[in-house]
């Protein structure tokens, strides 16, 4: 077996895959403080504590956290492990300096080789950040980063006196209860904020593809029409297709 990680900026999610590398299953998640990563590392050891690991495959946005990920999980689960990065490419280019997001590698790389038959893919991913990463063919061409549905509700919810409210997907333009013009102005913004982008890749890319993962997606994907493919576990998919590429 083999154990996948993707750990962005506040959630670790984990998987596993068969020994045939091909089957993704018992996915966790877990919530964290990039201070605190060895508690949710514990958390995620007695999660797995009964499997026998031949290797780990991991994406990591803080680049930071490496040394005490290798260390954890040499000592828990395996010694080999591999970590996402562009220069483990399995043979796409990437138009792109070598400060890309792992995640967002993983992401691609999942993208070319599960839904390659499509010819232009526009890949979001709505996580802390939103990031919109394109891919033509074999070649990723670049992207944008934008702040991600929560983390615009956490500002302004933070930087307020504003109420928190449940981000549930209904909106309307007239509000008549503060809780409602919250949500309502968060959804819309996203909304509009997203589509916008892809308007402006189709002027170019006409007839994309769009692929959204992410924590955000399902709701992303309740309130607008112009999302292709959902894939929750586009990342992992893409950590597993590393893995196995230079195992």
């Amino acid at each position: 077996m083999k154990l996948l990680l993707d750990i962005g900026n506040s959630e670790i999610k984990a998987a596993i895959s068969d020994n045939k590398g091909v089957i993704i299953h018992s996915i966790k998640r877990i919530r964290y403080d990039k201070n605190k990563i060895g508690s949710a590392l514990e958390t995620l050891y007695s999660d797995y504590s009964d499997k026998k690991f031949d290797a780990a495959g991991i994406s990591v946005v803080d680049s930071k956290l490496k040394a005490p990920l290798s260390d954890f999980i040499s000592d828990k689960f395996c010694r080999k492990i591999v970590f996402a990065d562009i220069e483990l490419n399995c043979g796409l280019n990437f138009r792109y300096e070598k400060t890309l997001g792992t995640d967002r590698v993983a992401a691609v790389i999942s993208a070319y080789f599960n839904y390659g038959n499509f010819e232009n893919i526009l890949i979001v991913d709505f996580g802390t950040a939103t990031t919109y990463s394109m891919l033509t063919g074999d070649t990723f061409i670049g992207g944008l980063i934008t702040p991600g549905i929560y983390l615009s509700y956490d500002a302004l919810i933070n930087n307020t006196a504003l109420p928190h409210v449940e981000l549930k997907a209904k909106y309307n333009i007239l509000n008549s209860r503060t809780e409602d013009a919250i949500r309502s102005g968060i959804l819309l913004s996203a909304k509009k904020s997203f589509e916008g982008i892809v308007d402006e890749y189709e002027k170019q890319y006409y007839g994309m593809t769009v692929i959204a993962t992410g924590g955000g997606s399902a709701l992303m994907k309740k309130i607008s029409d112009r999302i292709t493919i959902s894939d929750d576990n586009l990342v992992l998919k893409g950590v597993l297709q590393i893995l196995n590429y230079y195992e």
